[in-house]
């Protein structure tokens, strides 16, 4: 098999063993349910040969298309995020993929965004991909896989979701967050100005979400998605009640911006991991 000979060679060589079985291992995934490498250089060289030749032949403009691959790039994807799931390893693709262009001399800014992009996009169906094969609700997918740069927590994301979608309170609390992310998308920022808020329905929502905001970013520097989550959802009733007792687009323009303000918050707080307009 591949890489076989290059271990042996390297061994007659005199390399260390761990050299040599790295080698080896570079070329794993070989095919679907395939050993992943075991040793960290293994994985490390792996993964660089993998995103050195997906970044290559991107550059070249020959991206797979329907089911033409002949270099086998998806094959080669999966296993980069394969390797980093199992791992559980919190690489940024985005820093190798700049580093692979660094390598191949790639300067010009334009076909560095654009190749970041296609690159990222390449990624998030291979994710998807693996997230499905794992009886994932395509939407929860879609809802936790807006942002794939670090693949292991964009994965850990989606698992959350899927843990918690058929909790009782979770349908009011996805009617809530929507409700709230439709009109903060009219914000001009998210600055909330304390003075400003007025009604009692505000200043609870605006307390309630101080207060939540810091555990969900406890949680989330944790990695603790499903606490996360379930932190936000204790937002429903507050927003509910923002929502019967408040008019957001008060006359007032700097009253309006400021309900506005602390509606993009939430939203803002929301998106580190669910876009919850995309959950059914």
């Amino acid at each position: 098999p591949q890489g076989l000979m290059g271990k042996e060679y390297a061994l007659l060589n005199g390399e260390k063993p761990e050299v040599a079985n790295a080698i080896f291992e570079h070329y794993l995934p070989r095919f679907a349910g395939d050993d992943l490498p075991n040793s960290v250089a293994g994985k490390v060289l792996s993964i660089a040969d993998k995103m050195d030749n997906i970044v290559a032949t991107f550059s070249r403009g020959l991206i797979p298309t329907g089911s033409q691959d002949q270099y086998a790039l998806r094959r080669q994807a999966l296993g980069i995020v394969n390797i980093l799931i199992d791992s559980q390893y919190n690489v940024s693709l985005n820093v190798i993929v700049d580093k692979a262009m660094a390598l191949l001399n790639i300067k010009d800014e334009k076909q560095k965004n654009e190749l970041m992009t296609s690159v990222e996009e390449f990624f998030r169906l291979r994710l998807k991909n693996v997230l499905s094969d794992e009886n994932i609700r395509y939407d929860i997918i879609d809802a936790t896989l807006n942002n794939v740069d670090d693949v292991y927590l964009a994965y850990l994301k989606a698992q959350a979701l899927a843990k918690v979608i058929d909790n009782s309170e979770m349908p009011k609390a996805i009617q809530a967050f929507v409700r709230v992310s439709n009109l903060a998308k009219k914000a001009i920022s998210n600055d909330v100005n304390v003075s400003l808020l007025q009604n009692d329905a505000e200043k609870s929502l605006y307390n309630s979400y101080q207060e939540i905001s810091t555990k969900v970013e406890t949680f989330i520097d944790k990695c603790d998605y499903v606490s996360a989550i379930n932190e936000m959802v204790k937002l429903t009733q507050p927003i509910d009640e923002f929502f019967t007792n408040v008019m957001v687009m008060d006359e007032n323009e700097e009253i309006r911006n400021n309900r506005l303000a602390l509606l993009n918050q939430i939203t803002i707080m929301t998106m580190k991991i669910i876009d919850f307009s995309k959950v059914n």
